[in-house]
């Protein structure tokens, strides 16, 4: 599908600066559960099987995980990934993760993190607001020089959106 190819080619330009040629085939057989996923990588062909949007997510975040430097250079030229056969799902559903939100927590801090959750395959988050989220209803709640406004926040569930992580 085209949500597919386009998932498929923002990561790969986002992991690797790469634009990889896709084929799309149907599969032999639906997997039971919609986070399941295959891998197959030989020394030259790339093939990933997955129900949906959201194993094929899963399936990226795994090869980053696997993808090694290229090796024997100086500077960053390349990677490359193993010759390997995965199966893989969650063996839970639900997979969340709790952050705090200081005075001191920066956008940028918080963005990291929930990247990072979202690389181990986290797919919730629990972000607390200590004193540092601007309620309308009752601004005093939070320190006003270290306040979240409402912007911060949409781009903060936007982020999630895309990462696959609910909040």
């Amino acid at each position: 599908s085209d949500e597919i190819f386009e998932l498929v080619r923002e990561r790969f330009h986002s992991f690797w600066k790469v634009t990889p040629v896709l084929a799309l085939k149907p599969l032999q057989k639906a997997f039971s559960n919609e986070e399941h996923y295959e891998i197959s990588i030989t020394e030259t062909l790339l093939t990933l099987r997955a129900n949906n949007c959201k194993a094929v997510n899963l399936a990226l975040y795994t090869l980053r995980q696997l993808a090694e430097v290229q090796r024997g250079t100086l500077t960053i030229r390349g990677f490359f990934l193993p010759v390997t056969e995965i199966a893989d799902e969650p063996l839970f559903s639900f997979r969340a993760i709790h952050f705090c939100v200081f005075p001191e927590t920066t956008y940028t801090q918080l963005e990291q993190r929930l990247r990072l959750a979202a690389y181990h395959k986290y797919n919730y988050a629990i972000v607390e607001f200590w004193g540092t989220y601007s309620y309308e209803c009752f601004p005093a709640l939070a320190w006003k020089e270290k306040a979240w406004g409402r912007a911060s926040i949409t781009r903060l569930v936007r982020l999630c959106r895309e990462l696959g992580i609910t909040l």
